[in-house]
């Protein structure tokens, strides 16, 4: 705990030095008072109330800005906020987690909700990451500036396509962690990325898919297994994602199968099947079907094994006979031929006689 404890005091420093030093509680949490602070790993400096701010700015980790967190508003349509605390996931896992980060949440109408300044967080056992998904492992990550927005292009019946980008400045991670929906691992140094994605999801459709595609500049790699129900309509999206040198990339599809086709061809599959995407069937579930009746026509051909072995040694012997057969009568065969072919010249020569003259 003394590690928390001591992120717990710099996010403490960060809230004072973002505040003046004035900081204050929030309401029903922590000591309001600015009595002189007891030293916390050497950090004598922060006041009292900043200390009890950053400890409590993580209750409610489920939600996005409890109640109870304690903010302050800088003044310029962001908010300060950050803590320490110690986490317990829904089987009873236990983890911790500090964060830190400036963000305009409700600010300036100026200033897009969607914008995350600088800030950081650090996180171990269970946690929610930033973008509010239950996660198990570690992370450590910082960063400056994040932009994150989109639209929705409303299709046939309950249709919808989402359309996403996002902007990041400055940036560095290490993480390994995992949940019900995906798994990830890698650490990446970024000067800043730009990422464009789409997202369409159907209720009534098994044939819902997204793909990501960005760029960035730095070093380092992330790997990505994606294998969950993310829009809870009881279909699996299984699919994979990479950074890589410039490359950022996701795809994920209820439908893999088909959507292998699709990139493999280049889309020509999809204009070949027309009509309706969300009427198409999911080739993935036709494939693991017939897969499953493997078993079945296994067996069904090893109980007439048997009967097909007896037919076919039965044909392996007659085979000598019949050889010998069709060798004995050939050159019958072929003098009668001989003689066919014989009587035919004769009669031909004949009749060029007869028109001749001859």
């Amino acid at each position: 705990m003394d590690f928390f404890n001591g992120l717990s005091s710099l996010a403490g420093s960060a809230v004072d030095y973002f505040t003046g030093g004035g900081s204050q509680a929030g309401a029903g949490h922590g000591d309001p008072s600015d009595a002189a602070p007891a030293p916390v790993m050497g950090s004598a400096s922060v006041s009292a109330g900043a200390r009890a701010q950053a400890g409590q700015m993580f209750a409610g980790m489920y939600d996005a800005l409890p109640g109870g967190i304690s903010s302050k508003d800088l003044g310029t349509g962001m908010t300060a906020t950050g803590g320490v605390q110690e986490n317990t996931g829904p089987s009873g896992e236990g983890g911790y987690s500090a964060r830190f980060d400036v963000q305009a949440p409700n600010g300036d109408p100026n200033l897009p909700k969607q914008l995350t300044g600088p800030g950081g967080r650090a996180d171990v056992g269970y946690y929610v990451d930033s973008n509010g998904q239950g996660q198990e492992g570690a992370n450590i990550q910082v960063q400056t500036l994040n932009y994150n927005d989109g639209f929705d292009i409303p299709g046939g019946g309950k249709r919808n396509t989402h359309i996403g980008f996002e902007v990041g400045g400055p940036n560095a991670f290490a993480r390994s962690q995992g949940n019900e929906n995906t798994l990830e691992a890698g650490a990446e140094a970024n000067l800043g990325g730009i990422a464009v994605s789409s997202t369409t999801t159907d209720p009534d459709s098994d044939t819902d898919e997204s793909s990501r595609l960005g760029l960035s500049a730095g070093m380092g790699a992330d790997f990505r297994l994606h294998y969950g129900d993310a829009d809870g309509d009881g279909n699996r999206e299984y699919g994979f994602g990479f950074d890589a040198g410039p490359i950022m990339f996701d795809v994920k599809s209820e439908d893999p199968v088909r959507k292998a086709l699709s990139m493999g061809t280049m889309g020509l599959s999809d204009m070949l099947d027309g009509g309706d995407p969300a009427k198409r069937p999911n080739l993935t579930k036709e494939v693991r079907d017939e897969l499953s009746k493997a078993p079945e026509k296994i067996a069904e051909l090893a109980e007439k094994a048997p009967e097909v072995l007896a037919e076919t040694v039965e044909t392996v012997k007659e085979m000598p006979a019949a050889v010998i057969d069709t060798v004995e009568k050939a050159p019958a065969a072929i003098a009668e031929t001989l003689s066919d072919v014989g009587s035919g010249i004769s009669s031909g020569i004949g009749a060029v006689g007869g028109l001749l003259g001859l």
